[in-house]
């Protein structure tokens, strides 16, 4: 939304709907990791759990996905299962974020990773303790 000031009507319209989170981009909470990227709009909008947003009129029966979640929303958290002789058996790991995936696959398979923001620490210990 980059229309001269009519994102101001819209931010006040969208901020009254049940189901979203609303912000200007000074308002956006810094767990969702904007920043100052020069491509976030006017307003920035995060649905709950049971919503979707969409620019056209919904299917009557949606059957795809979507992402923009908040990430503190549990509701919308991955399962990871892991198997194999690295991984700790019966054992359950508190939720982790993804971007921890890369770097664990990279100790795997013996290969040095590209820099991220992943870190194996993060999940080291679904991993059977080195001899």
């Amino acid at each position: 939304m980059r229309k001269a000031n009519g994102w101001i009507q819209a931010y006040q319209i969208l901020k009254k709907i049940t189901g979203l989170k609303v912000w200007k981009p000074s308002e956006i909470p810094q767990h969702l990791c904007y920043g100052t990227n020069p491509r976030v709009g006017d307003i920035v909008i995060v649905a709950d759990s049971a919503w979707s947003v969409t620019m056209n009129k919904p299917k009557r029966n949606f059957k795809g996905g979507t992402h923009g979640y908040d990430i503190h929303n549990t509701d919308v958290h991955a399962i990871f299962y892991a198997s194999g002789p690295a991984f700790r058996q019966n054992y359950i790991h508190p939720t982790f974020q993804n971007i921890h995936i890369y770097p664990l696959l990279a100790h795997l398979l013996g290969v040095f990773p590209a820099s991220t923001d992943g870190d194996l620490k993060q999940v080291t210990d679904m991993l059977k303790p080195q001899p």
